[in-house]
């Protein structure tokens, strides 16, 4: 039973993520096909396709007012990078996604758009995970859990679309030091707890 909670909450968690940047993915999809039929890779929405990242569509100037560089502005070689940042994910105690924002800050992205990568990164890899233990739920596991199991996944849904608006609202204007204080803080404790 526990474990079809677990694929709710992933699947949850994934169509969250899916409905708050469904702009992007329409994009990233249509790029992608574009580029299949055109056999060549043009615009800079399609060279994203094919680096499996995204950015929005709204922010195409060439550069930060900051000085921060824009996500597309990445090249092939940082953007495999950021994939292997977020393989230190498989970790246990490693967040996938805060390895891929330290890794995109450390090429120069702003903290929106470092911030945006990792959970557009994180989308289908969230999403395989909760598809491929699906099946579980059609047998034995699923019995007698299977509505909770659904509410549970609105629930995760929801909450994934609630967090990551505030997250990136947050990042757009605040820095990443609150996330660092705590995880140096909680990661002490953990390690002090379990000496």
């Amino acid at each position: 039973a526990w474990l079809a909670f677990i694929v709710m909450l992933h699947v949850g968690s994934a169509v969250g993520l899916l409905i708050y940047f469904w702009r992007d993915w329409v994009a990233i999809v249509k790029a992608f096909f574009a580029t299949l039929g055109k056999r060549k890779v043009e615009t800079s929405t399609e060279r994203l396709a094919w680096r499996s990242e995204v950015r929005s569509l709204a922010r195409r100037e060439g550069a930060k007012r900051d000085g921060g560089r824009v996500l597309e502005t990445l090249e092939y070689r940082e953007a495999a990078g950021l994939g292997v940042a977020q393989s230190a994910g498989l970790i246990a105690g490693i967040s996938r996604d805060g390895m891929v924002m330290a890794a995109g800050l450390a090429r120069g992205l702003d903290n929106a758009d470092a911030a945006r990568i990792s959970f557009l990164m994180a989308t289908p890899i969230i999403l395989a995970a909760g598809l491929y233990k699906l099946p579980d739920l059609t047998g034995p596991n699923g019995n007698g859990v299977r509505g909770y199991a659904l509410l549970a996944a609105v629930a995760a849904a929801v909450t994934a679309v609630i967090t990551v608006h505030f997250l990136s609202r947050y990042f757009k204007r605040g820095n990443l030091i609150p996330f660092a204080i705590y995880c140096v803080a909680f990661g002490t404790a953990m390690v002090i707890y379990n000496a």
